[in-house]
């Protein structure tokens, strides 16, 4: 028969559609009926739908798969031979997707966890390299390099040079505090080492040396350092974090009243957030930007004074202070380095825990059960046999709001679509039209 196809039609927002027939293929055959009644018309629609399929929520899978798994295994217990057939293959196809959800959930987090692992254990030998390098450039002397600097200043300096070391420190000092304000805008987070007071005064080497060690010291007790600490020791302990955490583990870090905020639990700070404090305070002590203005000032005031004296023991002590600073950004690479491992690793609790409580099943109250004391994350878990029906009926309620929350949605998101789709061949067209006298670019035309 005559066939004729309507193209370039864009629907709007709409759900019906009312197709009118203005003309028709003139057939013969057409002219025998005595009516237009006896006559038939066949139309067809090609829809093409601008919406992409919603991704499923694998965490709710997993929860219909777990809870489903259960089920299905205590019917197969209590069924007979012909349904403990059909309830062991359905029983095994469930099992095996809830496995791959749970499994594939997990390796993006152990996949991190592995990878900032690697980078730590990087970085570990050649802090180890440069801690090395500083100890054997100091020749047996157990003060760091500043301390023998100001020694020698104040046993070999003249006056003057004392005096003007002295100056150059202050001066810089106050530069810093007024130029570069050091509590303007910075907080706990910034992970810098935020100084109550200023630098303790001095006028004379001796006592910018008495300063030092007592600034160096409040900062070790401003952020809590206890005695014993070591940076070793903490990047030591990071490193002992598994990718495979112990059951142990897994519930002191799911009970943390402190991890678990969010789901409201009351247990003991787990030993991962005191890890974390720990990490803290290193961090904030390798990023004290008043300590290193005096330590640079005092090397670039050496390094000034040996291009004028050319004395071999304060071009030593210059060299020193190179391979210190070097040590210490490496120290700082390391322990910023713990910290992404440490976050990998809770970040790899936080999935398991959110596995766990998708695996939750509900219950019922227990006979003079006192719930009271529970959470409300727990109590969410517990029905109460008396109120089966109100809560499915609420159910019922939510899943129509959410349906129809969902439908208005998808209706929306079509009719932007289609605009955006109607606007993109709108101006294809006005492209096209004006193509004859836009120029087409490309290289410029040669001259002569």
């Amino acid at each position: 028969g005559h066939e004729k196809r309507i193209s370039g039609f864009h629907s709007k927002r709409s759900k019906v559609w009312r197709l009118v027939i203005k003309t028709y293929h003139n057939n013969t055959a057409l002219d025998r009926h005595s009516g237009l009644e006896s006559a038939k018309y066949y139309t067809g629609l090609n829809v093409q739908l601008f919406e992409p399929d919603i991704i499923p929520d694998n965490l709710q899978q997993l929860h219909i798969l777990h809870n489903a798994s259960l089920v299905c295994g205590t019917l197969t217990q209590a069924g007979g031979a012909e349904i403990n057939n059909d309830s062991k293959e359905k029983l095994k196809a469930m099992e095996s997707k809830g496995k791959s959800i749970n499994d594939n959930y997990l390796a993006h987090a152990r996949s991190v966890h592995c990878q900032a692992k690697h980078r730590l254990y990087s970085i570990v030998p050649v802090r180890e390299k440069y801690d090395k390098e500083l100890k054997d450039s100091s020749e047996g002397s157990d003060r760091p390099w500043y301390e023998d600097a100001l020694a020698w200043f104040a046993l070999h300096g003249n006056e003057k040079d004392r005096q003007d070391l002295s100056d150059a420190v202050n001066r810089n000092l106050f530069d810093y505090y007024s130029g570069n304000d050091s509590r303007s805008g910075l907080s706990e987070l910034d992970l810098v080492l935020i100084r109550r007071g200023e630098f303790p005064r001095f006028n004379t080497v001796d006592g910018l040396l008495l300063s030092l060690a007592m600034r160096i010291q409040q900062g070790e007790d401003e952020v809590g350092l206890r005695r014993g600490m070591d940076q070793r020791k903490c990047v030591k302990r990071v490193m002992g974090l598994s990718a495979t955490p112990s059951d142990g583990e897994m519930y002191e870090n799911s009970h943390c009243r402190r991890c678990r905020k969010d789901w409201e639990q009351k247990g003991a700070v787990c030993s991962h957030c005191y890890l974390e404090e720990d990490i803290i305070k290193f961090q904030r002590l390798s990023n004290d930007p008043e300590l290193s203005c005096v330590l640079k000032t005092i090397e670039k005031y050496i390094t000034d004074h040996i291009s004028n004296s050319k004395n071999q023991y304060l071009d030593f002590i210059c060299q020193r202070a190179s391979k210190f600073f070097a040590a210490q950004a490496k120290r700082r690479e390391e322990i910023n380095s713990a910290k992404l491992v440490w976050k990998a690793h809770f970040d790899l609790l936080s999935d398991i825990d959110e596995l766990n409580q998708c695996k939750r099943a509900l219950r019922l109250q227990r006979e003079d059960e006192d719930v009271s004391m529970l959470t409300v994350n727990e109590t969410a878990f517990i029905v109460d046999p008396s109120n089966i029906a109100i809560e499915l009926m609420e159910h019922e309620v939510k899943q129509a709001s959410a349906l129809a929350a969902l439908r208005r949605n998808k209706e929306q998101k079509t009719y932007l679509m289609n605009k955006r789709f109607e606007r993109k061949r709108a101006a294809a067209a006005t492209n096209l039209n004006n193509s004859d006298s836009i120029p087409i670019p490309g290289n410029p035309p040669e001259t002569c």
